[in-house]
């Protein structure tokens, strides 16, 4: 089974990132920082990884494990532009009846199909 791209996956990576850094420059393992949140170490790299989602409370407990705050996972700009155009189209998407998702759908399609003219590409199947 393919796992589908979700916008919700560059903020898991970003925070995972930010995740590593810190527990890093604070010279802790994850086996340590795993055990203070009730975590197995394999789950930990998981969230350092931007694999597995963290729950809020779980990043409530690993910022105490840190010595930082919730907030500072979320500070800086989390996702680039194209992200957050992706995000928003999506969500506007969302809005949509079916019929109008379809429409767009055949749009956006059409608009690759045009972009990709005389490249020999598959075809894109949304």
């Amino acid at each position: 089974m393919v796992r589908r791209y979700s916008p919700s996956d560059d903020v898991n990576y970003t925070i995972g990132k930010k995740i590593q850094e810190i527990r890093t420059s604070s010279g802790l393992s994850r086996h340590k920082i795993a055990k203070e949140i009730g975590v197995t170490h394999q789950q930990f790299q998981k969230y350092e990884e931007g694999v597995n989602k963290i729950s809020a409370s779980r990043l409530f407990l690993l910022a105490r494990a840190l010595n930082t705050s919730v907030k500072w996972f979320f500070e800086g700009d989390i996702m680039d532009t194209n992200n957050k155009i992706t995000l928003a189209a999506f969500r506007n998407l969302m809005k949509c009846t079916v019929e109008q998702q379809a429409t767009i759908n055949n749009v956006i399609k059409s608009i690759l199909k045009l972009q990709n003219q005389g490249e020999n590409k598959e075809d894109i199947a949304v």
